[in-house]
């Protein structure tokens, strides 16, 4: 039987295969491995769901909060309702709703942990954006990863329309595993499409690197773009951990203030953004990846301008057969004998 370790010594998946299984006898074996999930990377959460693994989930109870009556507890003689309501009264008051889910309810994640809501994420029709391109501003953030291996990070580029309302609303990006190459062709595909106001690059650690890069294929390719930064910094110097900096992002996203584009659901960008979110907790993220919401943080660094809230004129034919144009106070700014 595989006990889980503890959380500092976890082990990976591979080692049960390449360790643990091929220890055991050729035709007399079997593995139990017991423990509870911390996330959607852990290896016990990854097993599950691997179909491989017959596999049994006993939680404290079917669901709660809950009344007495609808109470369907595992093991009612030692765990009674009462008990399980007097617990998850103290560890939601003291904070640690998420370790009564975890630890008793065998859930990585529960409505009370989640910081971001269904209902907060505003969606639009992106057709309706694309018609006038010019009402907008754009801006695009990236979070590249270095390597393309099944079990790395994406590499996402995150495309945004800055409203004159200050909203951000996704318009276009890549999610992948991908290489350096294929990142900085799919940047410049997207750059000479949208023609950004600046471009956000991370220049944490090695990643300072890509500024010299992308300047260099700026002259190769003859398409040039601004690069997001404080003072004269050229690229995104970010501190503290990703979780930090989304948590600082979260209260754009309860405002209602991030839009993301109905036609564009079924895409990976779109489907890990939805994935992300869902799954991200005070604690931190409970997906697999977090690089998707690592472009929407960035957002905050970006020092945006927002383009004029001008309204856009009206056409009124008159008895002349002749149009005239009507700005917001109704009143005639000119005749334009032209009919169009």
């Amino acid at each position: 039987m595989l006990r889980r370790p503890p959380r500092s010594t976890l082990f990976p998946y591979t080692t049960l295969f390449r360790s643990a299984r091929q220890a055991l006898h050729p035709k007399k074996r079997m593995q139990i491995w017991t423990g509870t999930p911390f996330n959607k990377s852990d290896p016990l959460y990854e097993a599950a769901g691997s179909g491989a693994w017959n596999t049994r989930v006993y939680p404290l109870c079917e669901k709660f909060p809950c009344s007495k009556e609808n109470f369907r507890g595992a093991w009612p003689d030692r765990f009674p309702y009462e008990f399980v309501k007097k617990e998850f009264r103290s560890l939601k008051k003291s904070g640690e709703i998420s370790s009564f889910n975890q630890e008793l309810m065998l859930r990585i994640t529960s409505e009370e942990d989640r910081l971001v809501q269904d209902d907060e994420i505003v969606w639009y029709d992106r057709d309706r954006l694309m018609v006038d391109r010019t009402r907008y501003n754009f801006y695009i953030t990236t979070d590249f990863a270095t390597v393309d291996g099944a079990k790395n990070d994406y590499s996402v580029i995150s495309v945004w329309a800055y409203t004159n309302n200050k909203d951000w609303l996704l318009v276009d990006g890549i999610c992948q595993r991908q290489l350096m190459d294929k990142n900085i062709n799919d940047l410049f595909r997207f750059v000479s499409m949208y023609k950004p106001l600046s471009v956000g690059i991370e220049i944490n650690g090695q990643q300072a690197g890509f500024i010299a890069w992308l300047k260099g294929e700026m002259l190769t390719r003859n398409v040039f773009f601004n690069l997001a930064g404080k003072g004269k910094t050229e690229g995104i110097r970010r501190t503290g951990s990703k979780i930090e900096s989304f948590k600082l992002f979260v209260p754009t996203i309860k405002a209602k203030k991030m839009w993301l584009p109905n036609e564009m659901k079924s895409r990976p960008l779109i489907v890990e953004a939805e994935e992300e979110l869902r799954f991200v907790t005070g604690d931190g993220f409970k997906s697999v990846h977090d690089d998707v919401a690592d472009t929407m943080s960035m957002l905050l660094e970006m020092d945006p301008y927002a383009p004029s809230a001008e309204a856009q004129p009206e056409y009124v034919e008159n008895e002349q057969g002749t149009f005239a144009f009507y700005n917001d106070d109704d009143s005639d700014v000119y005749n334009n004998s032209t009919v169009f």
